[in-house]
């Protein structure tokens, strides 16, 4: 869970300037006709405002030469705030990873967990910069979705990573998680949210049948924006979900801003490569005052 920034700064970003940088995410079409490093870094300063954006490759290895690289520019950057991809967790939890070894730590919470230990270490201020529940299907919903398809992509998504590694649990029981979160962010009433008609939709949508063991490794572009090939419905929302997901980490830096001078970010490399022409624009619009 965050908790309140300790330093404060004075630092205003205008709506308009924020307005016309959202404006210049990368679309995935621009962004499919470009090749980039992963990692992929950079930093942006402005003043005494500064940002170091590390763009993660996702990884559960703690042996991974990567999660090095993320410690060193961590402390070199010696941040006064951190920015967290998908460490949507309680006090409780994060107490919980402070305390486990690294090596636990990654295996179970990937480079998402490891940074957080980084900060809890230092006792840094982090943020997870993710739409909440309601923003998040509420957007989906604007965008033309229906019920159905919202769930069915969100159940799809839990369904390809349980197919990545062998599973104790059965579907029904990993999906849980998964299923009380549209249900916290939702409210439909007398709607089935039952993991097996997810499935059963999820293959009238995608015209093959779904392999709960295979899923990940039969169909790796099922969640890609920009699939090689195979365009379904699926991709369409993911890219919605997506691009909500750009437009609140912007808003959120533009806000951390205002009270905190060094901020330091782990995101996958793709959020990255997309906000950069956005983020620019923020940082050569503004100046502290």
């Amino acid at each position: 869970m965050d908790k309140e920034p300790k330093k404060h700064y004075n630092f205003s970003v205008t709506p308009d300037t924020l307005k016309s940088a959202l404006q210049d995410i990368m679309t995935f079409e621009e962004y499919a006709s470009i090749n980039h490093s992963t990692p992929y870094t950079y930093e942006l300063s402005n003043g005494d405002k500064s940002l170091h954006y590390f763009g993660a490759r996702h990884t559960f290895d703690s042996d991974s030469s990567m999660l090095n690289q993320i410690k060193t520019s961590f402390e070199r950057f010696q941040p006064d705030m951190v920015f967290i991809e998908g460490a949507i967790w309680t006090d409780e939890k994060a107490r919980e990873i402070s305390s486990m070894p690294s090596e636990e730590v990654v295996a179970k919470y990937g480079e998402p967990g490891f940074t957080l230990k980084l900060a809890l270490e230092k006792g840094i201020y982090w943020h997870c910069p993710e739409p909440s529940a309601k923003e998040f299907f509420d957007y989906l919903s604007e965008q033309g979705f229906s019920k159905d398809e919202i769930f069915t992509w969100h159940l799809l998504y839990a369904a390809r990573h349980y197919s990545k590694k062998e599973q104790e649990l059965s579907f029904e029981e990993y999906a849980k998680p998964y299923i009380d979160y549209i249900k916290s962010g939702t409210n439909w009433p007398d709607f089935d949210f039952s993991p097996s008609r997810a499935l059963e939709l999820g293959e009238q949508i995608i015209g093959r049948p779904i392999n709960l063991r295979t899923l990940d490794s039969e169909m790796p572009d099922l969640h890609n924006p920009i699939p090689s090939k195979n365009y379904s419905l699926i991709n369409m929302i993911d890219a919605e979900w997506s691009n909500s997901r750009d437009k609140k980490i912007i808003t959120d830096i533009a806000k951390a801003l205002e009270t905190n001078n060094r901020i330091f970010m782990v995101y996958g490399a793709t959020h990255a490569v997309m906000e950069e022409p956005a983020l620019r624009k923020l940082f050569e619009s503004e100046t502290s005052s």
